[in-house]
């Protein structure tokens, strides 16, 4: 275990350092505590947790830890208050082994790419309400994210061009995710079954493109960027609630044969861009289609 005590400074290496165990401080055992007055400078290094037992984490100090790394079994992760990562966020636990805040409300930002290999990030019980940001978010087919019931917002894009890409399982708790990155990205969000997004917010000023998708509740568009489907075909769209077009353009084009599928629409800037296909396309809206100030665009 590693302690920085008040006045204490840890330079960390640019390559890995291996945490295994935990010590007790009086108030609770930590694998890394970084207490206040103390100083850990991270030179863009690893931290592992691999030890056989729960590890915590707490950073009270001054300085974030670089790139994380989870490679354990029967045990979970606990960051003890609200954390910054500056680099990747890497996780490999056992199936139902979670890697979790202490407290409900507390926050997470990573800068870099989440990856959840294996395990759970986040609460397993429901209950996370704090704010958490990314760079991107991969979860693995052994991966689950059980997500905040606040919002995820996702800056960047992993180095496939995904902002998000889910092969496993993504536990919506009626929480949103936020695309808040301007250049062009890909959505892949089709996952194992029962991982629809919940709400989904993309502001973003380049393009994002979209895999066949369902969308429990609402999705709103806003910057100056198109949202698309990755194809002409075989990309269908299910938004349960209300698409809410704000700003940019939504759609294809005149040779989208993709089924829309819309609880409502409303349009207040931009531009509605339906699918065509010669009329094989198809916008079906089970509620109310309303335009009050943007343009909507058929073939």
């Amino acid at each position: 275990s590693l302690t920085i005590n008040s006045g204490g400074t840890f330079l960390a290496p640019s390559g890995t350092t291996t945490i295994t165990s935990m010590t007790s401080t009086g108030s609770g055992d930590r694998s890394l505590n970084n207490k206040s007055g103390g100083t850990f400078t991270n030179n863009d290094g690893t931290v592992l947790f691999n030890g056989s037992s729960d590890q915590r984490i707490e950073m009270a100090g001054t300085g974030n830890v670089h790139n994380v790394t989870l490679n354990k079994s029967d045990n979970d992760f606990v960051w003890m208050s609200n954390s910054t990562f500056e680099g990747d966020f890497d996780i490999t636990l056992e199936t139902t082994h979670v890697a979790r805040p202490t407290g409900t409300a507390n926050t997470l930002t990573v800068t870099g790419d989440v990856i959840v290999r294996e395990g759970i990030l986040l609460r397993s019980q429901n209950d996370c309400t704090g704010a958490m940001s990314f760079g991107s978010l991969t979860i693995e087919s052994g991966g689950t994210y059980a997500a905040t019931s606040g919002t995820t917002t996702i800056t960047s894009e992993d180095s496939g061009g995904n902002a998000i890409d889910i092969d496993g399982t993504f536990t919506h708790n009626k929480g949103t995710v936020k695309i808040d990155h301007d250049t062009t990205t890909n959505l892949d969000i089709l996952g194992t079954s029962g991982t629809d997004l919940y709400n989904l917010i993309v502001d973003s000023d380049g393009t994002v493109n979209y895999n066949t998708t369902t969308i429990e509740n609402n999705l709103t568009k806003l910057g100056s960027g198109l949202m698309r489907p990755t194809g002409d075909t075989g990309r269908n769209l299910t938004i349960k609630g209300t698409l809410l077009l704000q700003a940019g353009s939504f759609g294809r084009g005149a040779n989208d044969t993709n089924t829309n599928t819309f609880g409502n629409i409303v349009v207040e800037g931009g531009t509605l861009i339906l699918t065509g296909g010669g009329g094989s396309g198809k916008t079906i809206v089970n509620g109310s289609f309303r335009n009050v100030g943007g343009t909507v665009t058929s073939h």
